[in-house]
């Protein structure tokens, strides 16, 4: 094409075989790695969680005799919201 007095190029469409083999290669390691990518996800999750949760499990241990103890010490007296 020469418009004027420049010349351009011009490119109508170009093979997508490449294009093709590309994806399709992506699509098939995609698939075969989606269990390991669960999977260590869900190991990922839970091994944070555990962590994030232990100061709760501590407070949760040191509160469950003392709980235990007042609602005996309630009992005791003779609360009438216990019985």
């Amino acid at each position: 094409m020469v418009p004027g007095d420049h010349e351009y190029d011009g490119l109508v469409a170009s093979p997508l075989a490449n294009v093709d083999a590309l994806l399709t290669d992506f699509c098939q390691w995609g698939w075969t790695m989606i269990p390991a990518i669960r999977a260590s996800a869900c190991l990922g999750g839970y091994w944070v969680s555990r962590r994030a949760l232990t100061p709760v499990d501590g407070m949760t241990r040191m509160a469950n005799p003392a709980s235990i103890a007042l609602v005996a010490q309630a009992a005791a007296w003779g609360c009438p919201s216990l019985g």
